[in-house]
């Protein structure tokens, strides 16, 4: 009987410790299964975030080359229209040398004729000066202005063999020279052609900017730095880097430069991404890479691409950075996921105080972990908040009740409003009253989805004064992707510009009316001779004047 009282005596602590093993490995099993699930929500929505800040990067740049090769088109333009240019006058090659002291280095300007033969260059030093005469009209920038009459952008390959992109802008008519002589002076009047159809049938030829690639590279993209690693590379609409942190990529096609460098690794993921790039597409994704910063090896990257449309031509940029810098971001996390579990069978083991205690530490632990990715995410948004702060182009956001804030420095100095005073301000006080309504209604169509592209809106200094700028747009929603929640506008200074514009025509209009008044004179002199003949010949006397 004593024998059997001790083997039951024993077996309900043989079921508690069974109960105990169990109640333990079921925890730990759910610990570590809502664990792997937090870990995995974490870096998700880290990599969403990281992404989403590539992607604010891309567009940043975006607008930056936008309105670069925007100012580029328009001094063309305006160069092509002036008389001179027009109808290849020694004067022409001088106003193509002022226009390109304006222009980044490595720059040269053409004046090709209406066959398509290069008639003027600058600068024409050394193996340009022996290109006068060429005949240009089998290539595709030209054919694309004198037929569909528009702009070109391309990207070609020079007689040097290096890569140049080409814009070129038609040249037409406007005006017609007719010479006068004024007393012992020569003299030319100009005056226009059909005006309401200056381009119908006086094609004169095209003006052609040549720019090297490189500065896309050197003024904008190697600015951008994502992450630690991370950079940018532009491709243009036949897939060629026009930029790129890998120098040999440069000017080399994108869907065979990675497979010539490391044929071992796919590159599907990446070469779909670039087609829906060179569509004009805008997003964010994942690829394999062959290296990263000069090491080779399977590299996975976060990139975000957008677009960027000049005219009919369509350049895109990405911004990408390893996925190893959004794990270190979270490491910590999976770290405090690992103790959590020693906590979790300490606690069982030693009872239900220590458990209680455990369980403190680890949501403690939660806490501080979130705190910290907290704090990350608002030193980034600083970051790039700074960024869009010490721009050196206005920029300025709203929210989606339209009030202000962010109000960079550039912007501060155009309208004379600080940030401190514009924030969580109602924007019509930053629009002349007599441009207010129809300034409100162009932003209530961004708030619909539209976006602006060098669209031009005064801006009402706080002196009054009145400066004029012309503004690109993008808007920023939220995951649902239809919600708004801030718009974001960057702008370019065109006022002085403009004064220039009219001031030359006001210089324009007076050299007109003296022009009328010269002519009137020497029409009155030539008939007060004839009337002095007329007597003479009455008193039967020889004429004086030969009219």
């Amino acid at each position: 009987m004593k024998k059997l009282n001790v083997h039951k005596g024993k077996r309900p602590l043989f079921w508690l410790q069974t109960l105990i093993v169990a109640i333990t490995l079921i925890t730990v099993a759910v610990v570590i299964f809502f664990g792997s699930q937090t870990f995995r929500e974490t870096k998700k929505m880290s990599t969403e975030q990281f992404n989403q800040q590539q992607l604010i990067l891309a567009r940043s740049a975006a607008n930056s080359i936008n309105a670069y090769f925007k100012e580029l088109v328009a001094e063309l333009s305006s160069l092509a229209n002036i008389p001179e240019v027009q109808q290849m006058t020694p004067e022409c090659l001088k106003y193509m040398q002022h226009s390109c002291y304006g222009f980044p280095p490595r720059t040269s300007i053409r004046r090709l004729d209406s066959n398509g033969v290069l008639c003027m260059i600058y600068p024409f030093e050394g193996w340009r000066g022996k290109m006068y005469g060429r005949d240009y009209s089998h290539k595709v920038y030209f054919q694309e202005v004198k037929e569909k009459k528009r702009i070109s952008i391309r990207r070609v390959i020079n007689e040097q063999g290096e890569a140049r992109i080409r814009v070129a802008v038609p040249i037409y008519l406007k005006n017609k020279t007719e010479a006068v002589k004024v007393g012992d002076e020569n003299g030319i009047i100009v005056s226009p052609i059909d005006p309401e159809r200056p381009e119908s049938g006086r094609f004169q030829g095209i003006l052609v900017g040549s720019f090297d690639p490189q500065m896309i590279a050197r003024n904008i993209i190697s600015l951008i730095v994502s992450g630690k690693t991370g950079y940018a590379w532009v491709l243009d609409e036949d897939g060629i880097f026009l930029a790129h942190h890998e120098k040999e990529f440069i000017g080399r096609n994108a869907f065979e430069v990675r497979k010539e460098i490391n044929p071992d690794i796919s590159y599907e993921a990446v070469e779909r991404i670039q087609k829906k790039m060179i569509t004009g597409e805008e997003g964010v994704g994942c690829y394999i890479s062959g290296w990263h910063c000069n090491q080779k090896g399977k590299v996975e990257k976060l990139v975000a691409y957008t677009s960027i449309h000049i005219d009919n031509y369509v350049f895109s940029i990405a911004v990408c950075a390893p996925v190893s810098e959004v794990e270190e971001i979270i490491h910590l996390t999976k770290s405090s996921e690992k103790y959590t579990l020693i906590f979790v069978i300490l606690a069982l083991i030693i009872g239900g105080l220590c458990i209680f205690i455990i369980t403190y530490r680890w949501s403690h632990s939660l806490e501080l972990e979130v705190a910290k990715q907290t704090r990350e995410i608002r030193e980034t948004s600083n970051y790039l908040n700074n960024l869009i702060k010490h721009t050196n182009s206005p920029i300025i956001v709203w929210n989606q009740d339209k009030k202000v804030t962010i109000f960079n420095e550039v912007f501060e100095n155009m309208s004379g409003w600080t940030e401190a005073e514009m924030m969580n301000q109602p924007l019509e006080i930053l629009f002349p009253e007599e441009s207010r309504s129809d300034s409100m209604q162009k932003i209530e169509t961004i708030s619909k989805g539209e976006y602006w592209q060098a669209v031009e809106i005064p801006i009402l200094h706080k002196d009054g004064n009145i400066r004029v700028a012309l503004w690109n747009s993008a808007n920023i929603y939220a995951e649902d992707g239809t919600t708004l929640l801030a718009t974001i506008v960057q702008g370019i200074d065109i006022t002085e510009r403009k004064q220039a514009e009219e001031e030359l025509h006001k210089r324009l209009k007076e050299l007109e009316i003296y022009y009328d008044a010269t002519i009137g004179r020497e029409g009155r002199i030539i008939e007060l001779k004839q009337q002095v003949n007329e007597l003479l010949e009455q008193l039967g006397k020889e004429k004086k004047y030969n009219v």
